[in-house]
């Protein structure tokens, strides 16, 4: 795993994402913080994981990668990454919305990065990295299925077992 390079002009990101479809699209399912856009604050390797956005701090508290001085930015100022929308959005047959898809699977990958080698997947992380190089510079959906040797449900499946493997690996913070 990457050592984080934590800088006096470093800053924290709250980020939320919604994974279940039955949950209104503005409610979040769990929080992270983000150090510079580069990956979630982790203690001893375990990336940090809460359920309420007011244990934001208790998060921060807990880490131990180097950020633990830095500011919690506002609690009401948060990246969404609404991974049921994503996944929705993979059914369809028409065109991302430039953004959500891409977000998601990046996002993925970067959870991939707290897992032990042995954890992961090789064949389901790799269909997350084609779909997001193909997602980041192309927004046809039904065209993406039609060059890759994966269907949608097999990348789904990759996106199901990518968040079930970082959220078992996860410290959560209660």
């Amino acid at each position: 795993m990457k050592k984080l390079e934590i800088t006096d002009e470093s800053q924290l990101y709250l980020i939320g994402y919604r994974i279940d479809s039955d949950r209104c699209d503005d409610k979040c399912d769990f929080y992270t913080l983000y150090v510079d856009d580069e990956r979630m604050i982790d203690v001893d390797g375990f990336p940090i994981i809460f359920f309420d956005v007011n244990h934001a701090q208790k998060a921060l508290e807990t880490s131990n990668c180097g950020c633990e001085h830095l500011t919690i930015p506002p609690l009401d100022d948060f990246a969404y990454m609404d991974i049921a929308q994503a996944i929705s959005d993979l059914l369809e047959e028409g065109k991302t919305d430039k953004g959500n898809i891409i977000s998601c699977l990046n996002i993925l990958l970067d959870f991939l990065v707290f897992l032990p080698e042995i954890r992961i997947q090789h064949e389901y992380k790799q269909r997350i990295r084609i779909a997001a190089d193909h997602f980041t510079f192309h927004y046809e959906i039904k065209g993406f299925f039609e060059m890759v040797d994966f269907s949608r449900i097999e990348l789904i499946q990759a996106i199901e077992w990518a968040l079930g493997a970082t959220l078992l690996w996860a410290k959560y913070i209660y």
